[in-house]
């Protein structure tokens, strides 16, 4: 659902996904968390200013559930 909502057309799917990556971040696997972190990296980067400022907005919280080894 992130990854739909994510690389959604309209901006407010993609403002949506923003808050959803902290909560669902520890209940993936390796390789799912290395997905995410490249979706969230992909919003931080996107074309619309609200969607950038979403994202982060919610930098500091997703980056205090991904391990620093990561």
């Amino acid at each position: 659902m992130i990854k739909r909502l994510a690389n959604g057309k309209w901006f407010t799917s993609r403002v949506s996904s923003s808050s959803l990556f902290e909560i669902v971040y520890n209940r993936m696997g390796p390789n799912i968390q290395t997905e995410l972190r490249s979706l969230f990296v992909k919003l931080c980067d996107d074309d619309t200013p609200m969607v950038r400022r979403a994202a982060c907005q919610q930098l500091g919280q997703f980056a205090s559930v991904v391990d620093y080894k990561s």
